[in-house]
């Protein structure tokens, strides 16, 4: 299992004292938002949670493909069955979305040293291909590395041993990693993002019903990264949590809906376009997509669901702790831009 490279807040805990949900709410009220990172001989265990909700767990037993349930379900068992040696480590508000919702990944048999390719050139020829997935880069013979998160072939990111918060966009970060790498020496290990397999239930079903045929069908065409995806999809996550927040059982849903009303005013959100498309709290533009239009239109539409759920101040409050927000900023994107 992939675990952030930052010093852990907590390590070598035995689970065989440990309660499973005492210790997640404990860790709710102390650290907020983080991760519990679990070793057996033959299992692993991996839970993130933020300071309201477990956000996803999962098990893995060796030489097997990882089971996830929302909630504690798939690790209660194991975690009563066997030894796990623990770490706990804490996330930032965007970085437990982001890790909370990583995609499955498929890593290579085979890795790579640096002294066979460098380190910028790997990632050029990375970008040419549009990878999608990271590169876990250890220096030899010291404690300190690095993952490297890439989309399309775009790094947005990355996790090192010298950081905190599990995410860092700083350009400083990624140099100091090049500069390790340089004076030393890099082993270099891959995972590519595999697409999921979601099975059909009931309940999503009836989810899905609920939405516009137009809305489920149509697909953003030729999707691009743009760097306004980040920044929407961490207000989005908060968006999420506020309306939960104020007992709204789905508020994607509710979004949805507001914005098939409104279609008229807010034209560039029309899902019949395929220029946009927000799924699980991913967000997706197309290549033609006037980004900043449909984000400030976006932003318009949640902020109307927010009033109408009587949210107004908690959802400030959360934005408040945006670490993303000054690129809607720089593209004149406001977070609160109601028309």
């Amino acid at each position: 299992m992939l675990t952030p490279k930052e010093k852990p807040f907590l390590e070598g805990l035995n689970s065989y004292y440990l309660n499973l949900e005492r210790l997640t709410e404990h860790l709710q009220g102390e650290i907020g938002a983080g991760c519990i990172y679990g070793k057996a001989v033959s299992r692993e265990i991996l839970i993130y949670f933020d300071e309201n909700e477990v956000i996803r767990s999962f098990v893995q037993e060796k030489g097997k493909g990882a089971a996830h349930s929302e909630d504690l379900t798939v690790v209660e068992q194991p975690f009563k069955q066997y030894s796990f040696v623990i770490k706990i480590f804490t996330l930032d508000p965007y970085a437990i979305f982001f890790w909370g919702h990583m995609p499955a990944y498929q890593r290579a048999k085979s890795s790579l040293k640096s002294a066979e390719i460098p380190l910028p050139d790997l990632i050029f020829r990375l970008r040419q291909k549009q990878f999608s997935g990271f590169i876990d880069v250890d220096i030899v013979n010291k404690q300190e590395g690095g993952l490297l998160f890439f989309h399309e072939g775009n790094r947005i990111g990355g996790s090192y041993s010298w950081g905190q918060g599990g995410m860092s966009k700083s350009d400083e970060d990624y140099n100091l990693l090049l500069s390790k790498v340089q004076a030393g020496e890099g082993i270099f290990r891959f995972g590519s993002y595999v697409k999921e397999i979601q099975e059909d239930t009931a309940r999503e079903a009836l989810r899905q019903d609920a939405v516009s045929q137009s809305q489920a069908a149509v697909k953003v065409r030729k999707p691009v990264y743009n760097e306004l995806r980040p920044a929407l999809e961490e207000f989005l996550f908060h968006f999420v949590q506020t309306i939960q927040e104020k007992g709204g059982e789905n508020p994607i849903l509710e979004l949805q809906q507001y914005i098939a009303n409104h279609l008229e005013k807010y034209p560039s959100l029309n899902p019949g376009l395929g220029h946009f498309e927000y799924m699980k709290g991913i967000i997706k533009f197309s290549e033609e997509a006037p980004a900043e239009r449909i984000a400030k239109d976006f932003i318009a539409c949640a902020w109307e669901v927010i009033h109408a759920n009587k949210a107004d101040a908690a959802f400030r409050k959360k934005l408040n702790t945006m670490r993303a927000g000054t690129v809607l900023a720089k593209r004149s994107v406001a977070l609160e831009n109601i028309q």
